[in-house]
C-alpha cells in the first residue's frame, strides 16, 4: 500500500466553486455544532453515525463511508457503521492489513486526513476521530475515481469530523451517565427498602423481647447440659435443673452460697477457668475436666465458660456449662486402640516407629518425603500430617505427577494465564495457589521431568513461581509432602533426577514398610477391612478361617495393603455372611499358597485351634497410649493454673523439646493458658 498525505490547509483561491463548497461545509458544521443539544434524543450510536455520515457526504462525496469505533472493553477498532453492507467486510479486511503494516497507527498519530491505496478498493481516506481524551475511532471513506478531492474539502471535512469526534464521545459519556444514574436510583430504592425492612424487623424484635426472655429462662431450666452462673466472688447465682440432678442439690440450697462450699470438687477443677474468665474476660471453649461423682465413679465433662455482666454495677460474672462426655471419651479410647493417625492401621514395631516420627512432624512445616512400595498407604501419611497439624483447617490438595504430561503438569501445578497456549481461554490458578494455607501432596514425584524439577526446586527454596505464560512472580504458603515408590538415589545416579532437588525433598523421610515386613498387623488389618466392607457393602462377615489366615501370612503381597483390601472386598462379596474361606479368595492369591496341612506357616496363627475365626474375637493393643510420650511424673490430672511454678513450666518445655503444645499437655493445661502463664512468669 502507498500512503499519501492530504493537503490540510484551506485553498486561498476565492473561486465560485470554493465558495459553494464552503457554504456546504458551513451548513454541515452548523448541524454538527447543534448536535450536542440533541444527544439525549439520539436512539443509538448507529443513528448518530448515520447523521454524521450525511454531513460528511455534504462536504465531499464517497463511494462508501464507514466508522470504526474503539471498543470500551477490548480497546480494538470494530466496525460500527457502514453505508454499504457489501463493502463492510472488504473495508474491515483492508483496515486489518493497514494495522498489520502500521499504516493505520501512523494515520492515527498524524491526526490528519490521510489517503492510502487499498487493493480492490482503490483510494481510501483515513481520518482519526480523536478528542483530548484519546482516540474515539477512525473514519474510512472510499474515494470516487472520477472526482478528486479539493483541498478545501479536506480541511472542512477535518473540521466536521473533529466536531463529530466530540459528539461521539459525549454520546458515550451521556450513555454512561444515564446508566450510572439508573444504577444509583436502583441502589437508593433498594437501600430504602432495606432500611424500611430493618425498621420493621426492629419493631418486631422489640415487641418480642419479653417473649424471648421468657423462652430463655425456660431453655435455661430445661437444658440437658449443666448451667451454673457465679458472681466475681464465686457466689452461685443460678443453677438449672440438670445441675440440680447431677450434683444432687436444690437451687434454693446453693444460690447465694460460695461454690467451693457447696461443690468443692467442681470449684477446684474449674479454678483456672474461673480465674481466666473473671480476671481477663476470656472465654473458655471445650476444655475437659474429670469429676468424681456417684461414689467415686469417673465422669469426664466438656467445659465452656463465658463472662457476663453481673449485678447493677455491671461486675463480671461467669456462666459455666458442663456436658457429660464420659461415653464419648470411652469411644475415643477404643478408637485409639484401632489407629494412631487418620486411617493408618497397625501395631507392629515398624509402624510404631512411623507413628513416632509422624507425631514429631505434624506441628512442623518442614518438607516430608514419603517412600515405600505401591499400595503401602503413602497418601494416608500426607492426610495424617495435614489433618493433625496446624494446617488442618486449610486445603489438602493432591497431585499425581505421573498422570500428566510435562506441559500439562506445569500448568496444573503453577496455573496459566489466558493465551499462554492453545485452549487457554482464561486465567487458571495452579494447585500450589489452591493449597494456600494448607498442604500439597505430590505423588509419584520421581516421575517428573528435569524441567519440572527445576521449577519445583525453585518453589521449595523460595515458595515463588510464575504461572505459565506470565511474568508476575507469585508466592504460596503451603506445606509440601512428596511421595514416590522409586529409588530416588538410583535415579540421581542415572542422571534422571536432580541431586539438589532430592536433598531438598529428603529433609525428613518417612518410609512405609511393605506388608510382608509387618505381618504382625495382618489380623488387625483383616478385621479393619471386614468392618469397612460390612458397612459399605451391607454384608455380615464375621471373620476369616484359619486356612485363609495361613494363605495371607504366606502370600508375598506385591500390592501391599491395597492388594489386601481388594482381596477382602472380593471375598466379602462372594461370602456375604459368616466366615471367609479359601473358596472366596481370588485365584491369584491361592495360586501362590497351596493349602496343604504340611505347609510351613511363616507366622504363628492368631486365635488358637482349628477352625478359629480371625477377626471376630481379635482385640488389638492400643497403637499409641495417650500418655505414651509423656513422662510418668507429669501424667496427672489438670491442676490450677496459678499453682504451676516457673521451674515446672521450664521442665515441661524441656521434656517436650521446645514444643509448646506438647508442654501444655504435660502440664495439664491448654496451649493458650501456657502462653499466658509464660507471659505472667516473664518467660515469654
Amino acid at each position: 500500500m502507498v500512503e499519501h498525505e492530504a493537503f490540510v490547509s484551506p485553498d486561498k483561491n476565492n473561486t465560485p466553486e470554493n465558495r459553494q463548497a464552503l457554504l456546504k461545509i458551513l451548513e454541515a458544521a452548523t448541524g454538527m455544532g447543534h448536535f450536542g443539544y440533541r444527544l439525549s434524543e439520539v436512539a443509538d450510536v448507529s443513528s448518530m453515525l448515520s447523521e454524521i455520515a450525511a454531513n460528511v457526504e455534504a462536504i465531499h462525496p464517497f463511494k462508501t463511508k464507514a466508522f470504526l469505533l474503539v471498543d470500551e472493553d477490548s480497546h480494538d477498532f470494530v466496525m460500527s457503521w457502514c453505508s454499504s453492507k457489501t463493502d463492510e467486510e472488504r473495508i474491515m479486511d483492508a483496515c486489518r492489513q493497514l494495522m498489520e503494516d502500521h499504516t493505520f497507527s501512523w494515520a492515527l498519530r498524524r491526526n490528519h486526513p490521510t489517503t492510502v491505496t487499498a487493493e480492490g478498493l482503490g483510494e481510501l481516506l483515513l481520518h482519526p476521530l480523536q478528542t483530548s481524551s484519546g482516540p474515539v475511532g477512525m473514519f474510512v471513506g472510499i474515494l470516487p475515481d472520477s472526482k478528486p478531492a479539493e483541498d478545501v474539502s479536506y480541511y472542512l471535512l477535518s473540521m466536521t469530523l473533529v466536531a463529530a469526534s466530540i459528539a461521539i464521545e459525549n454520546f458515550f459519556l451521556l450513555k454512561q451517565l444515564s446508566e450510572s444514574n439508573s444504577a444509583l436510583e436502583e441502589k437508593v430504592a433498594s437501600r430504602t427498602e432495606e432500611l424500611s425492612a430493618s425498621n420493621r424487623q426492629l419493631r418486631r424484635t422489640l415487641q418480642e423481647k419479653a417473649t424471648y426472655k421468657q423462652h430463655l429462662e425456660l431453655l435455661f431450666s430445661s437444658m440437658q447440659d449443666v448451667m451454673i452462673s457465679v458472681d466475681p466472688e464465686l457466689t452461685v447465682q443460678s443453677i438449672n435443673r440438670a445441675g440440680e440432678e447431677l450434683f444432687r442439690v436444690k437451687q434454693e440450697d446453693v444460690v447465694g452460697k460460695l461454690l467451693p462450699q457447696v461443690m468443692p470438687d467442681l470449684a477446684l477443677r474449674c479454678d483456672e477457668f474461673f480465674h481466666d474468665v473473671l480476671s481477663y474476660g476470656e472465654r473458655i471453649v471445650e476444655e475437659r475436666v474429670e469429676l468424681l461423682l456417684d461414689s467415686d465413679a469417673r465422669h469426664i465433662f466438656m467445659i465452656n465458660c463465658s463472662p457476663f455482666a453481673s449485678g447493677a454495677e455491671g461486675q463480671r460474672g461467669a456462666m459455666l456449662m458442663l456436658r457429660d462426655i464420659t461415653r464419648l471419651v470411652s469411644l475415643e479410647e477404643q478408637l485409639q486402640e484401632r489407629r494412631s493417625f487418620k486411617n493408618i492401621i497397625g501395631t507392629s514395631k515398624s509402624m510404631l516407629n512411623v507413628y513416632s516420627m509422624l507425631e514429631n512432624l505434624v506441628d512442623l512445616d518442614t518438607t516430608v518425603l514419603v517412600t515405600g512400595e505401591s499400595g503401602t498407604g503413602k497418601e494416608l501419611v500426607a492426610e495424617a500430617l495435614h489433618h493433625n497439624g496446624p494446617r488442618a483447617n486449610g486445603p489438602l490438595v493432591r497431585v499425581n505427577c505421573s498422570a500428566l504430561s510435562e506441559n500439562l503438569l506445569e500448568s496444573e501445578l503453577f496455573g496459566h494465564v489466558r493465551g499462554a497456549f492453545t485452549g487457554a481461554t482464561k486465567d487458571k490458578i495452579g494447585r500450589f495457589e489452591a493449597a494456600e494455607g494448607g498442604t500439597i501432596f505430590l505423588d509419584e514425584i520421581g516421575d517428573v521431568s528435569l524441567r519440572i524439577q527445576v521449577l519445583l526446586l525453585r518453589f521449595l527454596e523460595s515458595h515463588e513461581f510464575e504461572r505459565v505464560g506470565d511474568t508476575v512472580t507469585r508466592k504460596a504458603n503451603v506445606r509440601i509432602v512428596a511421595a514416590t515408590n522409586a529409588d530416588l538415589q538410583q535415579r540421581v545416579a542415572q542422571g534422571v533426577f536432580r541431586s539438589d532437588l532430592f536433598y531438598r525433598l529428603n529433609v525428613m523421610n518417612v518410609h512405609l514398610p511393605p506388608l510382608r515386613e509387618r505381618l504382625d498387623d495382618m489380623a488387625l488389618l483383616v478385621q479393619y477391612f471386614i468392618d469397612m466392607f460390612n458397612d459399605t457393602l451391607g454384608v455380615s462377615i464375621t471373620g476369616v478361617s484359619e486356612q485363609v489366615m495361613q494363605v495371607f501370612m504366606n502370600h508375598s503381597w506385591p500390592g501391599n495393603i491395597r492388594e489386601l483390601k481388594h482381596t477382602i472386598e472380593h471375598a466379602s462379596i462372594l461370602a456375604r455372611t459368616g466366615r471367609i474361606t479359601p473358596d472366596h479368595l481370588p485365584v491369584q492369591i491361592l495360586g501362590a499358597d497351596p493349602l496343604s496341612s504340611s505347609d510351613v506357616v511363616r507366622h504363628p496363627p492368631y486365635g488358637g485351634g482349628r477352625g478359629a475365626s480371625y477377626g471376630s474375637h481379635y482385640s488389638p493393643q492400643p497403637l499409641i497410649s495417650p500418655n505414651a510420650y509423656m513422662p510418668s511424673a507429669v501424667q496427672q490430672v489438670r491442676v490450677p493454673c496459678h499453682t504451676v511454678t516457673a521451674e515446672e513450666v521450664q521442665a515441661a518445655i524441656a521434656s517436650a523439646n521446645g514444643n509448646k503444645t506438647a508442654a501444655a499437655k504435660l502440664l495439664g493445661m491448654g496451649r493458650a493458658t501456657l502462653y499466658r502463664k509464660l507471659k505472667e512468669l516473664g518467660l515469654g
